[in-house]
């Protein structure tokens, strides 16, 4: 039996890059208990925190203060922050997220570890109404289940538009070197090289949807997004113009450097990544490592992740990390002609399938469960773009955990039944 020794952090503004799991990982690490605390909350863009920002920058990076690209808005965050808190761990270690529920309006929600199989802990997947009930308003759930998927993934909400609004985080599972294939090829894996991007609506995801869905809205966004930060609105003082921070990141020259991708994008098109003046070797993909390849950009779509290194062997001080719309209209003159409309068909049905793979590929090890395939297009799977998928027989599902909620449709209530056995005494006796 292995000895889980436990570390925890509850702080709302903690630095989760010094949490304790986030460590140096060797052959002979002991696996660790990682506790962490998220308060999920409707909050609000350049709020009352960030006092004096954008005119004096140091305020932007307050705690609690979320800048984003200097528009006020409504968001989802968790321990607000945006991005999320990131889970940073060892290849075997345990993680434990405590999840407290304050969204305003008695909004449900759920955290899904996307990248993540859940061997073993299928209800631990944190899909809404699929693997769960929704963690109710003032109340909590805690996630428990073992980080066995080393890579690149990250978390987002699974309810609703949540993620479209700004709940989701990095997840990096590190590897000892000895496992780690790739290990040779760079000098620094370190936290503040792994970066979330993602396109922004400059407005709650849902009004937008529904002006798209059900008016002539369009579907695209503002701008992108790297790790929160971006710049769109201007703010003059006098003749002077300022603006929100943008991400920045430091490397020394002649050192290479490991950086993790992750797209938290909801909308259509890939982003192609680019890095001004430099190659990079790309060396995995959605956690899995590959034979490098070296390229000049390339293009992530929502929910993937890309690993690079970057040899920091260019004389300028200063790179652009370059986000950009692949294929994205530019057809000003036409507008009509300017984006592709489509109709989606969404068809119920129940069916059986066995893999049959070309080549004598060996299938992949699908856990047994139920598990939801879905376009991570977030305007897609709201109007049903996905299909539920039972590996297994139900026979062959791990049992829940002890005192797991249960949830269910309210179909069966009969409001006419005349059966009054199970109706408690209304009279009144007085």
């Amino acid at each position: 039996m292995t000895l889980l020794s436990s570390l925890t952090s509850f702080s709302k503004s903690a630095d989760y890059r010094s949490h304790p799991c986030n460590r140096q990982c060797e052959d002979q690490t002991s696996p660790r208990l990682c506790q962490y605390k998220w308060v999920v909350e409707s909050y609000w863009t350049l709020p009352k925190a960030c006092l004096n920002c954008p005119f004096n920058q140091s305020d932007c990076s307050r705690p609690h203060c979320i800048a984003t690209d200097g528009v006020q808005r409504g968001i989802i965050a968790v321990n607000r922050r945006l991005p999320g808190p990131a889970v940073e761990v060892c290849e075997g270690d345990t993680i434990e997220v405590k999840i407290h529920n304050e969204l305003y309006n008695s909004e449900g929600t759920s955290v899904h570890w996307h990248g993540l199989l859940q061997k073993g802990t299928p209800h631990m997947d944190g899909v809404s109404l699929i693997t769960q009930c929704p963690i109710t308003a003032r109340s909590s759930f805690t996630y428990r289940f073992k980080a066995l998927d080393p890579g690149t993934h990250y978390w987002h909400g699974h309810a609703g538009m949540q993620r479209a609004d700004g709940m989701f985080g990095a997840i990096v599972v590190r590897q000892p070197p000895s496992r780690e294939p790739h290990f040779a090829r760079y000098d620094y894996d370190l936290s503040e090289h792994v970066i979330i991007v993602n396109d922004w609506l400059t407005r709650m995801t849902l009004p937008a949807f529904l002006d798209h869905h059900h008016d002539d809205g369009d579907n695209k966004p503002a701008l992108m997004l790297i790790n929160g930060m971006g710049a769109h609105q201007e703010f003059k003082d006098g003749n002077s113009t300022f603006y929100t921070p943008r991400a920045s990141f430091t490397v020394q020259g002649g050192k290479k450097y490991r950086f993790r991708v992750i797209s938290a994008a909801i909308l259509n098109c890939p982003i192609q990544i680019s890095v001004d003046g430099h190659t990079m070797m790309v060396i995995a993909s959605d956690g899995s490592p590959f034979e490098p390849f070296v390229a000049d950009s390339f293009n992530i779509f929502a929910g993937e992740r890309y690993d690079f290194v970057l040899v920091a062997d260019k004389t300028t001080t200063l790179s652009v990390l370059e986000l950009m719309y692949d294929n994205f209209a530019r057809n000003k003159k036409e507008p009509d002609r300017a984006y592709q409309y489509f109709c989606l068909i969404i068809i119920y049905f129940v069916c059986s399938f066995v893999f049959n793979w070309p080549f004598n590929w060996t299938p992949p090890s699908l856990p047994a469960g139920m598990w939801l395939l879905h376009c991570h297009i977030e305007y897609h799977v709201d109007i049903g773009m996905g299909i539920l998928i039972q590996v297994g027989d139900k026979s062959e599902f791990p049992k829940p955990p002890k005192n797991f909620p249960k949830c269910g449709s309210w179909n069966d209530v009969d409001a006419d039944d005349d059966d009054d056995d199970d109706v408690g005494d209304t009279s009144d006796d007085n």
